[in-house]
């Protein structure tokens, strides 16, 4: 403490009970195992941002259970505990919560996409970072001031305190975003999505993070042409940014016309994963 004055949280996270897209995130890790943070820097290590809206939570109606369980680890952003993988993941949006959506969780996709990673041999360990949240948009991720912006940063400073940072050998970071169906609903011009994700790429590479990201086209089921898919796909340069994969697709199954069915999450993981294996080794 300086001159009286605590220096401020570096965990402290947006989260009030009189905002929904809070109040719905999983964080009940009773019956859950701790892991160990420990990296063997003799192996493949991926560590694997999930950031955006619904499609990203856990809304698959029926939980997945992973091939390789025992080597996809949780992190878990409210306690900077890793745990395995399951049940509902930890840290990010949960729909079914209180039966406020009794249709939707609590399967996730970003867990298929880490086991398929796994199955193929692209990585031998996948610690899973899940930070979506439902109903969200570009800016509340990008922007100064926007209500989710620091989520990336308090995940990275969560994992650094475990002794996990960009360098280690043997570890590679990577990012997924998919964020669209408010802002194409709301009206953001693709130049307004575009400068909120670059402040976004901005406020994450300033972490340390040294990884590729991956931007999903996502905004609405079927859609085929709009502001915000124009933008998704502008803003992936092929060096540090790439396409996460087109979740659009009208073949992807849904429970709710919106979100994926259990079927629909195995088809939009394989999109991701496909999408992910095109930018090249060591995916």
């Amino acid at each position: 403490m300086l001159g009286g004055v605590a220096p401020p949280d570096p965990f402290l996270l947006y989260d009030t009970s009189s905002n929904w897209q809070n109040t719905l995130t999983h964080r009940a890790t009773a019956s859950r195992t701790a892991r160990s943070a420990t990296i063997n820097s003799g192996i493949d290590n991926l560590v694997l941002l999930v950031c955006g809206q619904s499609l990203l939570t856990n809304v698959g109606p029926t939980i997945y259970t992973a091939t390789n369980a025992s080597a996809i680890d949780n992190l878990n952003v409210y306690d900077g505990q890793l745990y395995d993988p399951g049940g509902p993941l930890l840290g990010c949006a949960y729909a079914n919560y209180a039966g406020s959506y009794p249709s939707l969780g609590p399967g996730n996709v970003g867990l298929r996409v880490a086991d398929t990673l796994v199955t193929n041999a692209k990585f031998d360990r996948v610690i899973i970072v899940p930070l979506s949240i439902g109903n969200t948009n570009i800016s509340q991720w990008g922007d100064s001031g926007g209500i989710h912006a620091d989520r990336t940063v308090v995940a990275m400073a969560r994992l650094a305190a475990r002794g996990i940072t960009p360098g280690i050998t043997g570890v590679t970071f990577a990012d997924i975003m998919a964020v669209g169906h408010r802002d194409h609903a709301d009206g953001t011009s693709q130049a307004a999505w575009e400068a909120s994700y670059d402040t976004y790429q901005t406020t994450l590479r300033a972490t340390g993070f040294d990884g590729r990201s991956f931007v999903c086209l996502e905004s609405a089921s079927g859609q085929t042409s709009n502001n915000t898919r124009s933008a998704q796909a502008a803003v992936v340069n092929g060096t540090t940014i790439f396409s996460g994969g087109d979740i659009d697709s009208n073949t992807i199954a849904t429970s709710d016309g919106t979100h994926p069915s259990d079927a629909g999450s195995a088809t939009m993981a394989t999109i991701i994963y496909n999408a992910m294996v095109a930018s090249g080794a060591p995916f």
